[in-house]
């Protein structure tokens, strides 16, 4: 997929969960983009962003940039309620846009509505069209085409399931654990502007943009050249994502040790989703609760047969040149076998559940989704107004970019 989309993908995740200086409001919304703009009724739609020049040949769509006006030695603070959407200029300017569609949709409805109005109905439509990115957009592209048809991805419970609440089953968490493994598919370097620029130098980023911005011939200094991360023009084809596999450092033999197994993207020696103190369900319960929604639907998934499981993770080591361990074959850890079936290929397309290295397969698909999904059905229920606004034709972020780009 186009290299922007895993950016897109660590805004999620900052939506989904957002950062500890949030976090003490006793009602932070999932998803409302509260993590950019503020809680849903913030007297105002973000800060007021560092505006680039005009579009030049070489920038033809709307870019801008977060202000970063208060500074600690060496470094700019852009304001921002979660500091983490300014970790890269990648990022930032993608929680620009956010930032610009809100304030543009406000600026249109003051014609026709008062200010006390507008506010709130941009707020809503913005959240709205985020949304409509997300499951229009997002999903299709890292989740099985055939899960991206339906909205019903928590599992209905079953006879012996006493949890009323079917996402305290599937806790939030479990999901966001997976989405990260989308940050793999980052490239080393990427193309901003005209020059190629190292993910090293982006994560140093610049002690003093604003001054340099300032500066004679800089003032497209972090500009991002939208081409180079979404499909805009077929002429100049963006750069593309990883595999979801192709950056996992090779699995050593001592992290495949008995008393030891391989987890999260942060190191494959670290403690596993399933046995993490939030989230404490594994790969053979997973199983069982998805399979009164799932199966039938999906009879040819490796997910529901343990000899085809033990076979794919014999596989998926075996290309690393290791060989697993029988206990780590028979009930791996719910990271490595989610890696292995994004990274399984089919002859029989997907229906296997395997998500052919471009995407996530059957298991982590319906992860990721659910999690989706009941962020924005809870974030639709805090939402009071739906009046129709300039946003509501924007369904992805190739339309969100064209939308704000100013007509020539």
């Amino acid at each position: 997929m186009p290299a922007g989309y895993t950016y897109l993908g660590q805004l999620l995740g900052h939506d989904l969960k957002p950062a500890v200086s949030l976090a003490d409001r006793p009602a932070c919304v999932p998803l409302a983009l509260e993590t950019l703009l503020g809680p849903l009724d913030a007297p105002q739609h973000g800060p007021m962003l560092w505006q680039f020049p005009n579009r030049p040949a070489t920038f033809p769509f709307f870019s801008a940039d977060l202000p970063r006006p208060f500074c600690i030695p060496g470094l700019g603070i852009a304001t921002i309620p979660d500091l983490r959407n300014d970790l890269s200029p990648m990022l930032a300017q993608l929680s620009a846009l956010f930032i610009a569609a809100a304030q543009s949709c406000e600026r249109a409805l003051t014609r026709s509505l008062a200010a006390p109005q507008a506010r709130p109905a941009a707020r809503a439509a913005t959240v709205r069209m985020w949304h409509r990115i997300l499951r229009a957009d997002y999903l299709p592209r890292l989740c099985l085409p055939l899960l991206c048809q339906s909205d019903t991805c928590l599992p209905a419970a079953g006879p012996s399931d006493v949890t009323a609440n079917p996402s305290d089953r599937f806790p939030a968490g479990l999901g966001l654990d997976v989405l990260r493994a989308t940050q793999w598919m980052m490239r080393d370097q990427y193309r901003l502007g005209e020059d190629c620029e190292t993910i090293a130098e982006l994560l140093l980023g610049e002690t003093d943009i604003e001054r340099r911005r300032h500066e004679a011939g800089h003032r497209d200094f972090w500009r991002i050249d939208w081409r180079n991360f979404f499909a805009l023009d077929p002429g100049h084809p963006p750069q593309r994502a990883l595999s979801l596999t192709g950056a996992i450092p090779m699995i050593q033999p001592h992290n495949l040790a008995k008393d030891a197994v391989p987890m999260r993207p942060e190191g494959l020696d670290r403690v596993d989703l399933t046995t993490d103190e939030v989230n404490q369900t594994g790969l053979a319960t997973l199983v069982r609760q998805l399979a009164p929604q799932w199966r039938l639907q999906n009879p040819g998934w490796t997910l529901w047969s343990l000899r085809r499981r033990r076979a794919l993770m014999q596989q998926f080591c075996l290309t690393r040149g290791l060989a697993i361990p029988p206990h780590l074959a028979n009930d791996p850890p719910l990271y490595l076998f989610i890696l292995a079936e994004a990274g399984a290929t089919s002859a029989s397309g997907t229906a296997d559940g395997h998500g052919d290295g471009h995407r996530l397969g059957a298991l982590g698909s319906v992860l990721v989704m659910a999690t989706v999904h009941q962020a924005i059905t809870t974030a639709e229920a805090a939402l009071q107004v739906n009046d129709p606004t300039p946003l509501d034709a924007v369904d992805t972020l190739p339309a969100l970019i064209r939308h704000l780009t100013p007509q020539a």
